[in-house]
């Protein structure tokens, strides 16, 4: 067990970590145990990065601990909003009304009586409170809380918060609008382990993944983070390239028609976020009365190629004002090396087409190429070259006179390059 002291020197650790790879502010909504909100505490002077936490309630006596011991709190560098619950687990012992492979389907972690009457409490005494909720039923359940306690004592602005969502009917959708909910989404999740969800909820219940599209299509408040650790990469690049692609790192799909734009992602991890924190008045936006709270990119996430955010660097973090240009560290620690550059893949042309259109690409070094031809919800239709190629510019002819008319990608994939352009088939 670590005490206060070893958790406050945790917390300064983390501060470089955040400003090298572009982290103004972070949010802990699963801050386990009053030792480690005092080492927050602890660590306040020392703070680069600005911090928000959530208590987790693990047990009913907990609520003691959270509603006597500790106060919501907002301050310029550390606030405490309120509280966390985990109404599931990770997809293996996740909540959901249909079975799946892992060992525990159909358990919440909370007794649902219990947990109504556990939430009122806090809710009446003004908190925030987050659920972890992965599963369909655990969705479900949060938002039934959610309703109770505002049945009991209805707050006009409450925000209480459904982390992960992961597999959300449509019914839930439209509750979420109705109950004034933020959900709080980590696409990243998709670029690790999109075949990991695949493998314990299946096609049907992963064609419902994370639906980014759909919420906001509907008006409901998203936020966008990155469960680090449990995530292995904080940085915000992958969370807001696969926003814009829904794309693992293996080139698979997950989820492909709720992708969104990149504007609409940028926002989602900025103002999106600081509005789930009651912040929007603070942080999320460069403008006059705001923190100066920004960071330096290598390029325009807004111009370049989609393809190319998860590439980006970090070149200055601004917090308070405070300029950090490669903080601490040498640049080769700094951000990861490009290793796909000089590959390329051209858009086709002509575009639209109808029978056959030439994809041409390039490439800097000899290498295993794949093209392939994927349908508008990201599956694999057709292989159109597969071998090794000399380093230069190639250019190959696509028949399609077998695919009806809509929406297609090209994508080329080699041992660490991938990338897709869209095409359009008019028949």
């Amino acid at each position: 067990p670590l005490d206060e002291d070893d958790l406050a020197a945790d917390v300064i650790f983390a501060q470089e970590l955040c400003l090298t790879t572009g982290i103004t502010s972070y949010q802990d909504v699963n801050t386990r145990g009053r030792k480690r909100v005092m080492g927050y505490y602890k660590a306040l002077d020392s703070l680069k990065a600005r911090a928000f936490m959530l208590y987790t309630i693990e047990k009913t006596n907990d609520i003691n601990t959270s509603l006597n011991d500790l106060f919501v709190y907002k301050g310029p560098w550390l606030s405490l909003g309120g509280d966390k619950f985990l109404l599931d687990g990770q997809p293996p012992t996740s909540y959901t009304y249909e079975p799946h492979p892992g060992p525990s389907w159909d358990l919440p972690t909370w007794d649902p009586d219990t947990l109504e009457k556990v939430v009122k409490q806090l809710h009446r005494a003004g908190h925030q409170i987050a659920f972890h909720c992965m599963g369909d039923h655990a969705i479900d359940l949060a938002l039934d809380i959610i309703e109770a306690a505002q049945a009991d004592s209805f707050r006009l602005d409450h925000r209480h918060r459904l982390e992960h969502c992961m597999i959300p009917s449509s019914d839930a959708i439209v509750r979420m609008k109705e109950l004034g909910v933020v959900v709080s989404l980590q696409p990243s999740t998709i670029y690790s382990s999109a075949l990991f969800y695949l493998g314990f909820w299946g096609q049907e219940r992963a064609s419902r993944f994370m639906p980014m599209r759909s919420l906001l299509d509907r008006g409901i408040p998203v936020a966008l983070g990155t469960d680090y650790p449990t995530i292995p990469n904080i940085a915000p690049k992958y969370t807001l390239w696969t926003a814009t692609t829904r794309m693992s790192e293996t080139g698979h799909f997950l989820g492909f028609p709720e992708r969104v734009s990149i504007q609409e992602a940028l926002y989602a991890q900025t103002m999106g976020s600081a509005y789930a924190a009651f912040e929007e008045d603070i942080k999320g936006s460069i403008e006059v009365g705001k923190y100066a709270d920004m960071v330096v990119w290598s390029d325009d996430m807004y111009s370049i190629p989609v393809n190319k955010i998860k590439d980006l660097y970090v070149i200055s973090t601004i917090v308070a004002g405070i300029v950090y240009n490669n903080p601490n560290v040498g640049i080769e620690h700094y951000y990861e090396k490009n290793e796909s550059q000089g590959f390329e893949l051209k858009q086709n042309y002509p575009n639209p087409f109808s029978e056959q259109t030439n994809i041409a690409f390039e490439v800097p070094k000899p290498s295993h190429v794949q093209i392939n031809i994927l349908n508008n919800n990201g599956q694999f239709v057709k292989r159109v070259m597969d071998k090794i190629l000399h380093q230069g510019k190639h250019k190959i002819v696509f028949d399609a006179s077998q695919l009806a008319s809509g929406i297609y990608f090209i994508q080329m994939k080699t041992e660490r390059f991938t990338e897709t352009k869209e095409m359009y088939i008019v028949k």
